[in-house]
């Protein structure tokens, strides 16, 4: 008798652990600002259009509703490659997530450089400094978060679902 309630506490973990994580991917929208780290998700452009433009992200039409869509500017972030020094004029630098790896890392950059990381990947990932300093939450497939870095420094970050997935912003003067 006590071997079949074993099995069924065993059970019932693995679905209440099922749910939470399902319920936590349905339950995360990515669009909204992240005012605990000073960081910011958005949903990127579409990229079959050549337009500056796109539609604000979980806008929607109504029956009855002017057909206008309100429109959102859009600015590509600056790829650079490891090693190299993101200056302010680039305003804003891409680190790409994919194949659970942060590229370019180390990244080095001047102070006051926004970094964009984009989730290429089909799994969820987090962006989240060693110290505390930025947080991402849940980046599902598609989706970035960006974070502009203010003061010199060295900022090791890793992702909270797959610690051994680590990268480095390096910030200069």
């Amino acid at each position: 008798m006590g071997r079949i309630y074993i099995l069924l506490v065993v059970i019932l973990i693995g679905l209440v652990v099922w749910f939470w994580n399902v319920t936590v991917e349905i339950g995360r929208d990515n669009t909204a600002p992240d005012t605990t780290s000073g960081g910011e998700i958005f949903v990127p452009p579409r990229t079959d259009t050549t337009s500056e433009t796109a539609p604000a992200p979980n806008s929607a039409t109504r029956a009855g509703s002017p057909a206008s869509v309100p429109q959102t500017t859009v600015t590509t972030p600056t790829a650079v490659s490891a090693g190299e020094v993101a200056t302010p004029k680039d305003k804003k630098v891409e680190v790409a997530i994919a194949n659970f790896v942060f590229t370019p890392s180390p990244l080095t950059i001047k102070k006051g450089t926004t970094v964009v990381w984009t989730n290429k990947d089909d799994a969820t990932h987090t962006v989240s400094s060693d110290s505390g300093l930025f947080s991402s939450g849940s980046i599902i497939k598609g989706n970035s978060y960006s974070f502009t870095f203010e003061k010199a420094g060295t900022y090791p970050y890793i992702c909270g679902f797959h610690p051994g997935m680590q990268g480095v912003v390096e910030v200069t003067e």
